[in-house]
Formats: C-alpha cells, structure tokens, sequence
C-alpha cells in the first residue's frame, strides 16, 4: 500500500493471531494441478504432498504503524531471501525442507497437527476455492483439454480457544514458478529426482504418482 502510489487504499487486518516459527510469521505455498474444470463446481485437483515453507526476516510485530510497514517483519513475497546453509542475518533464512518445519510447528502449537487437522482443512479450502471459480466461470468447462499449475499460498491463525488451528487464504499464483525451491532441491533428494516429473505426468499425461500427490477433488 504504501508504495502503490496515487488513490485511496483500504487495510484490514486479517489475522488476528498468526502461527509463528521462531517467533516470525510463516506461510506455505501449497502445488495445485486442475486437470480439468468439468463439470462445473467440481474440478478435479490433485496437490502435490510436499509443500514449502516461507519465513519472515524478522520476529512478527504489528503494534505500531512503523512495524505495519516493515515488510519483513509482516512477510511480503519479495523480501523472502533465501539462503542455502544457514540464517546469516535477521534478514535472511533458509527455506526450510517442509517436513522439519512441521515438525517444529506442531511441537510449538499443540493445535497444529499437519496430517489429521490441518492438511485436510487445506484440502477443503482449495476444493471450495476452485469450486466456486468454475461454477463462476462455467465457460472454463468447455475447453476439455486445459489444465493448469496454480501456487496455493496459506499462512495460519490460532482461534479465540487458543489452540484450534485455522488455514488462511493469501494468494493464488497461476503457474508458479518453481526457483524458490532450487535450494531445497539441494538439500532434498526426492524433491530433486521426482518432483518436475511427477507433476508434469499428472498434468499432461493423467499419470498420477500416488506417493507424492493425491487427489482432493
């Protein structure tokens, strides 16, 4: 808001009490395939098992209007640096590998349980998503053949129990692009042999490998 220039703009807080690792604001960019968008409001969607994790540079704090506006404080996409090997920095991080992030988190937050809680909440986030779009837009249906990668991005609120754990919306990025993991790659030896394969066989070739994606609609 503050660099868009020109005009009006409105803020709203949207997350009142976001789940944190090490104290700074995280979010998950989760892989989605549509294969199809027929029939409308019930498109089939297959997300790839392994998600990835993104940290803020600095410890979450949203009091005043000066932290309002520190982007890496409150987690902007294009100040997410990413290093391979270690935290230099307070404004540097490793893009953690995503099973030891979960790890972390659900040590921390007794609500945050990824398998039975939190994933399939995700799941039924993206179904209604992609439902909606396709019952808006029913033309989408006709093209039998079109299929798409979209980046399905979520971060986390703690409820007013204080444990319930709840996936929040940020963004939906058609045809992602995949850099941010070139250092988990590295450091991941099933992201680096099977991950471009197995999304393009379920993609283009309606081969699913059922190890690392599974179907959600």
């Amino acid at each position: 808001l503050v660099d868009s220039g020109g005009g009006s703009r409105v803020a709203q807080r949207y997350i009142e009490r976001p789940i944190c690792f090490e104290g700074r604001k995280v979010d998950c960019r989760c892989l989605v395939m549509m294969t199809s968008a027929s029939p409308p409001g019930k498109p089939t969607l297959y997300m790839h098992n392994r998600v990835y994790f993104r940290i803020a540079g600095k410890p979450h704090a949203a009091e005043t209007p000066i932290q309002w506006t520190d982007r890496e404080s409150v987690m902007t996409a294009m100040y997410l640096v990413r290093k391979h090997d270690k935290i230099e920095t307070d404004s540097t991080f490793v893009l953690p590998v995503d099973y030891k992030t979960i790890a972390k988190l659900e040590k921390t937050y007794s609500g945050f349980n990824w398998k039975q809680t939190v994933l399939p909440k995700i799941h039924t986030m993206i179904r209604e998503i992609f439902g909606a779009v396709t019952s808006s837009y029913p033309e989408m249906a006709k093209h039998k053949t079109s299929r798409a990668l979209y980046g399905v991005d979520v971060m986390f609120e703690i409820l007013d129990d204080g444990i319930t754990v709840e996936p929040k919306l940020t963004e939906v990025t058609f045809c992602p692009s995949n850099t941010p993991l070139n250092d988990a790659y590295e450091r991941d030896n099933e992201l680096r042999h099977n991950f471009n394969r197995d999304v393009f066989e379920c993609l283009f070739l309606n081969k699913v490998n059922e190890e690392t994606i599974t179907r959600i609609s």
